[in-house]
């Protein structure tokens, strides 16, 4: 029979962890950075075939894109405290660099990945016996996930049957501006209390908003979602894209969102962020 160890909280009596299972650990925690500034794409003409990408251009290079980068890393999973959408991954020289759109420098990254045989010697580390491999290093702090949360439904349609909605999300509200950009993000907060929370989005939805009562110009842009904590709740967001495409729109309505998928829901993972160290590695 072979031998396992499992350790629970003293306070309270939930799994700290066990030997059989996966356990991640804060492998860095820290604001998010300015990586680069990534272009739109905008359609020639409206006489040609928008399938063909031939027919679509580049802007300026005028998105903000943020990350935060990682050495010695397995399968990393980052939880955001404010704005941001994943949007890819760069590597270089072995250094990974997870990439947001929609985020800032205030935005707030605590990356987990599965624990490692690095660090401090003191403390406890235990080691599967099938393969040797390091499951528990009691030097990194444990992830703790203490809820999952569904993506709400969208808002109502501007007319019944419509695809058109004026706000992402059932109970939600817009931030609309212009500021030499545009930024059209559509929010709904689910409270959940408990101080500061982080959350990660286990994958993100594509739509189409238009901002064109906001100065944003008469253009539909490709959006995609994200979701991240707050003091207090999670909150699901729908931001323009990463390399958004863009394109001229019609009449009304305007200021709206469509396309939003409704067979599928993402799930926002949820940490409290009371206790974990920031900055961290």
């Amino acid at each position: 029979m072979t031998g396992k160890f499992v350790a629970y909280k003293e306070q309270d009596q939930t799994l700290l962890f066990d030997t059989e299972r996966i356990c991640y650990g804060l492998k860095k925690s820290g604001y998010l950075q300015l990586i680069a500034y990534w272009p739109m794409k905008y359609f020639r003409s409206a006489q040609l075939d928008p399938n063909n990408g031939a027919n679509w251009a580049e802007s300026a290079a005028i998105e903000p894109i943020y990350g935060i980068s990682l050495s010695g890393w397995s399968s990393p999973m980052a939880f955001l405290v404010g704005d941001g959408s994943p949007c890819g991954e760069m590597l270089e020289n072995g250094v990974k660099t997870l990439l947001f759109v929609g985020a800032s420098a205030s935005t707030k990254c605590f990356v987990f990945d599965l624990m490692s045989d690095t660090g401090p010697i003191t403390g406890m580390k235990c080691f599967r016996e099938s393969d040797g491999g390091l499951s528990f290093n009691s030097s990194q702090p444990p992830l703790n996930v203490i809820a999952s949360v569904r993506a709400p439904d969208p808002g109502p349609p501007v007319v019944s049957g419509s695809d058109y909605r004026y706000t992402a999300y059932a109970g939600g509200y817009n931030s609309i501006s212009n500021p030499g950009r545009p930024v059209m993000k559509s929010y709904v907060d689910v409270p959940l209390g408990g101080g500061e929370l982080a959350a990660c989005i286990n994958f993100t939805r594509s739509a189409g908003c238009n901002g064109s009562n906001s100065g944003l110009g008469g253009y539909e842009y490709g959006c995609q979602e994200g979701a991240f904590g707050y003091v207090g709740g999670v909150r699901f967001m729908f931001t323009i894209a990463a390399v958004t495409t863009q394109s001229a729109t019609g009449g009304a309505p305007y200021n709206y969102w469509r396309q939003i998928p409704l067979d599928r829901f993402p799930t926002a993972l949820v940490v409290r962020t009371t206790g974990l160290p920031f900055p961290f590695n």
